[in-house]
């Protein structure tokens, strides 16, 4: 099984062991950020492999993609990383993809529910992705890449050599310059005119907590006085005070490996002080759609607060509703970035919370 982070920067997602990720987070969250940009390499792309199917296209190799300039993505569909570079591929397609560009988002899954192929082709549909998609549920291709990391791009050339990587976000305009130069590689001319790009803006630097995982399996960042009480149902009292970057809960839940679970009726809790300006929710509700609460500063939040999946219903609060496991949006603050606590509130059972991330 291959070990997964309970850490992770503003900008990338990745696999290392645990011992280095607690670490890495003891000494300063976002230290590996300037570690983690573009690097060059002059190798033979490997080919795709072990698919389950394909979104968007029929199945094709890279074998027979030879003398196109093609871009292979590795993502996920819960990983706020990776959404926040979908707006540049589709803008690259669309710019470059007469010129000769073809970009194959391979879709690798860090959670188990993410293997599920009807699912991605939903998550495909609903994040309007122009370019196809390889389904990598058994992650055959993500490891003859050797990749580590989600989103990571590999540029390739005519010949099949990787040119260009990118781990995790940025090194945009690095990327289009290495696209456009591989492109007028066999003498043709491009037209000047760069793409057009609409993308949610981060400062990395002004995010101060890391993505909190919720599951045993990539450490704890529990807060709760008592800690985990076992593998089993417990109730969790509410903390008095709320220490930054550390979750706590309030109520029954069940802690499993991937996420916490709520059981049974009655009120259950998430509480988490943060610095960011928006909060995102990977969760889900298995069979069924609940409303969850959100507060910021013990208040509903207001129209300049909430985030895409959050809307005000007839008594004043601001709830989303959690269904099928994807990211929810939670929280956006128009007013930029700042330390607040976040309150996420559920009156019954089955909400299934994995991780909590942030921009």
């Amino acid at each position: 099984m291959t070990v997964r982070s309970a850490w992770r920067s503003s900008t990338v997602r990745r696999y290392v062991p645990a011992t280095l990720v607690m670490l890495a987070i003891a000494a300063a969250p976002f230290a590996l950020i300037a570690l983690l940009g573009e690097s060059t390499t002059s190798s033979v792309a490997p080919e795709l492999v072990g698919l389950q199917g394909w979104v968007s296209s029929k199945p094709v190799t890279l074998a027979a993609l030879r003398g196109t300039v093609v871009l292979v993505d590795f993502w996920t569909y819960s990983c706020i990383n990776c959404l926040r570079t979908i707006p540049y591929l589709n803008a690259w397609y669309t710019r470059y993809r007469d010129d000769g560009l073809v970009i194959i988002g391979v879709h690798s899954p860090e959670f188990v529910f993410e293997q599920d192929t009807a699912r991605v082709e939903r998550a495909v549909q609903r994040l309007q992705i122009r370019y196809p998609v390889a389904i990598d549920s058994e992650k055959r291709t993500w490891r003859a890449y050797a990749n580590q990391y989600w989103p990571h791009k590999y540029l390739i050339d005519r010949g099949g050599n990787i040119r260009h990587t990118q781990i995790g976000e940025g090194g945009y305009r690095e990327m289009e310059h290495h696209i456009r130069e591989l492109l007028a590689e066999d003498g043709r001319e491009l037209d000047p005119i760069s793409a057009e790009v609409e993308a949610e803006v981060v400062d990395a630097k002004a995010i101060a907590t890391p993505e909190i995982y919720l599951g045993t399996y990539f450490g704890q960042f529990l807060g709760n006085p008592l800690g985990l009480r076992g593998m089993r149902a417990a109730v969790y009292e509410e903390p008095a005070e709320v220490e930054p970057n550390l979750f706590y809960l309030a109520g029954r839940w069940e802690i499993g490996e991937e996420a916490v679970t709520a059981v049974g009726q009655g009120e259950h809790k998430i509480l988490l002080r943060y610095t960011a300006k928006a909060v995102n929710l990977v969760a889900g509700a298995a069979g069924r759609e609940l409303e969850v609460e959100v507060l910021r500063d013990s208040r509903p939040l207001t129209a300049r607060e909430m985030g895409a999946d959050v809307a005000a219903d007839g008594r004043g609060r601001s709830m989303v509703r959690v269904g099928e496991e994807r990211l929810y949006r939670l929280i956006d603050d128009r007013e930029g970035y700042g330390a607040h606590t976040i309150t996420l509130i559920v009156e019954q059972g089955g909400l299934r919370a994995y991780t909590l991330t942030f921009g």
